[in-house]
């Protein structure tokens, strides 16, 4: 920054476009670029070039994934291009701090970006050249040590863990993968037909046919996007996916000269034990947690195509802020002021901009009439998209049960702008809890609050209070009102304990 007089006030002005161009303008020092040509000379596999900050490294706030990074194939012939390659990947992760959605981040957590000092880590990626010119770990993945959407019979101190085949931004950028707990690989946390819908499509890999490359143009530049076909091509399937029996709608193990759906679950790997995967992370996660003295989440990749399989810990990090920890002592909750308590709850967190609840109607509930009441959700929920408000939704039942005679046989993007979810039970109408399960993956991959109100000793829900809001709308079955000031959800996924305050 010194040696090239740069001017934070006059970079931030700038567009995004305009920071990345100048930074690619700056210089290097011949010191600087001497060691990174000898370190060149010895090294030609694919590397990551990622930022080390110390707001980013803070186990204060939550900041994966704000800066960016870059991956080069680092394969030319000529190691000047390669070394201005990895010039340029250096400037722009330094350029990064000063992009907008950096800069909004940084300052909607109190800090300024002139406060932030940065290295950069240059990492050789974990993987292997599969044969056409795509270089990629077989199995990437992120763990947690802890699990705020356990369902039974998983607790909050259980791992989770959600793998991928190919580079982790699939499952870190995209949030797809399979997820399963490593205490507990052989039990399965989605039904059938849920593994099958929900199961990997594609992958990113190293596109190592790109000897020239823009890196301005992101950090995509030099990955490509790939079917998950092209990782049966590549025999990469052997142990991370089965096939679906439609004939006796079943899973079973994968066999390379089929032509049944690929579901990508890694049986072969979670289930069978192929390695030991699973008692590594369990063990690393453990170990994290001890160090840090707070729950962690790690990034890691596995090669099992090399002799022996190679497993490698790529990052461990603090897993959540300290800002969005929740701690509900149960006797301290302010009944006065609570519309809503249970002990029954998925997610964690604070929600605090919720106006909009939407509720089904008790006095107007039929369990025979579940069809018709979806159908003016759905109408509801796509007028609140239209203006783009999140809501709070609450029914009898299980929300999106398949037995209509359950609950309200919605499907997700019915209720897909409700940010916290509530089931109900009423006088006449008690269902056991469906934990999310019908679409657990959609509530987990954004992030929904799932309650439950079993209207015990220890959860309630006040009607009373709910139903003298003022009313935007009213249908048959439904009610849309606003409250006068914002909600205040608190959700300790610690406990498994929610409160709705009424402001």
């Amino acid at each position: 920054m010194d040696a090239n007089d740069i001017d934070v006030a006059q970079i931030v002005a700038m567009s995004d476009e305009d920071i990345n161009r100048i930074f690619l303008s700056f210089d290097l020092s011949d010191e600087l670029k001497e060691k990174l040509r000898i370190f060149l000379q010895n090294v030609t596999t694919p590397l990551a070039v990622r930022s080390s900050g110390l707001l980013e490294d803070s186990i204060s706030e939550s900041f994966a994934g704000v800066y960016r990074t870059y991956m080069v194939p680092n394969n030319h012939p000529d190691v000047e291009v390669r070394l201005k390659q990895l010039e340029d990947a250096i400037k722009l992760v330094y350029a990064s701090v000063f992009l907008r959605s950096a800069r909004g981040y940084v300052e909607s957590i109190d800090h300024k970006i002139e406060e932030e000092k940065m290295a950069v880590v240059i990492q050789q990626i974990a993987g292997v050249d599969h044969g056409d010119g795509y270089f990629y770990p077989t199995i990437s993945g992120v763990a947690e040590s802890h699990n705020y959407y356990p369902i039974h019979p998983l607790k909050y101190e259980d791992s989770i863990c959600t793998m991928t085949i190919g580079l982790g931004r699939a499952a870190v950028t995209d949030g797809i993968g399979y997820r399963f707990s490593p205490k507990y690989p052989k039990i399965n946390l989605f039904n059938t037909e849920t593994l099958i819908k929900k199961s990997q499509q594609y992958f990113y890999a190293i596109n190592l046919k790109k000897k020239s490359f823009d890196l301005a143009v992101g950090e995509q530049a030099t990955i490509s996007r790939l079917s998950i076909e092209e990782a049966k091509k590549h025999s990469s399937l052997k142990y991370t996916a089965s096939m679906y029996d439609f004939e006796n709608d079943r899973i079973i193990p994968y066999r390379p000269d089929d032509n049944l759906p690929i579901v990508v679950n890694f049986d072969g790997i979670v289930k069978y034990n192929a390695v030991p995967l699973t008692e590594v992370l369990q063990d690393i996660l453990e170990i994290g947690k001890i160090a840090f003295g707070r729950p962690v989440e790690i990034e890691f990749a596995m090669e099992i195509k090399t002799t022996p399989p190679k497993f490698y810990l790529l990052q461990i990090r603090p897993s959540i802020s300290r800002k969005n920890i929740v701690n509900i002592e149960i006797s301290q909750v302010d009944k006065d002021r609570a519309f809503l308590f249970t002990d029954q709850s998925l997610g964690n967190g604070i929600v605090d901009n919720l106006t909009d609840i939407i509720y089904v109607k008790p006095e107007a509930f039929d369990r025979t009439k579940t069809s018709e009441i979806q159908k003016e959700i759905e109408v509801f929920n796509y007028e609140l998209k239209k203006t783009n408000k999140r809501y709070l939704l609450i029914g009898p039942g299980r929300w999106g049960s398949s037995d209509r005679f359950l609950g309200i046989p919605v499907r997700f993007f019915q209720i897909s702008n409700a940010k916290v979810i509530v089931e109900v039970t009423l006088e006449d109408f008690v269902v056991e809890p469906s934990q999310g399960t019908h679409f657990l993956h959609n509530i987990i991959s954004m992030n929904i609050g799932y309650l439950a109100v079993n209207n015990t000793n220890k959860s309630y829900i006040d009607w009373e209070w709910l139903k003298n809001l003022q009313k935007v709308k009213e249908t048959q079955y439904l009610v849309h009102v606003k409250t006068p000031a914002p909600l205040k959800v608190l959700m300790d996924g610690q406990k498994g304990v929610a409160v709705i305050y009424k402001n």
